[in-house]
């Protein structure tokens, strides 16, 4: 049985290994704006690799010789694959709430679908700017 100190570890352990990402502050932003520079850039950041490789890995992104198409029809492939592949979409998002401390997916939770749609928002931009040519 896990006990409330191997939690709190495990939390620390994971906020720690999170890089440093500088984001604006300010008093006016909302909830989801400091959880989106908190706690979703910082893992993104940290998983990035992990969540290219998932991408060009997943067999309906080789199948349409990604490479091989223009920057008009790779961002189209990555929008698509996002938003309608909900196969790839889940994988992607698992990768990134695997990294939430207990507090963190408890937040998520209450704020799932807002804060699905900011995972995918910014995953989409992270793949077009590093694999669109």
């Amino acid at each position: 049985m896990i006990n409330k100190k191997q939690f709190m570890n495990r939390d620390k352990n994971l906020v720690a290994i999170r890089p440093a990402v500088i984001a604006e502050s300010n008093d006016s932003m909302s909830v989801d704006e400091i959880f989106q520079n908190d706690t979703l850039r910082p893992i993104l950041k940290l998983q990035n690799d992990i969540l290219i490789a998932i991408f060009c890995g997943d067999k309906l992104i080789l199948k349409t010789e990604f490479k091989n198409k223009d920057a008009i029809y790779q961002k189209t492939i990555i929008a698509n694959s996002l938003s309608k592949n909900n196969k790839l979409r889940n994988k992607l998002i698992g990768v990134v709430i695997g990294l939430f401390s207990k507090e963190e997916m408890s937040q998520y939770i209450d704020r799932l679908a807002i804060l699905d749609k900011r995972i995918i928002s910014m995953m989409e931009e992270r793949l077009i700017d590093q694999l669109v040519s």
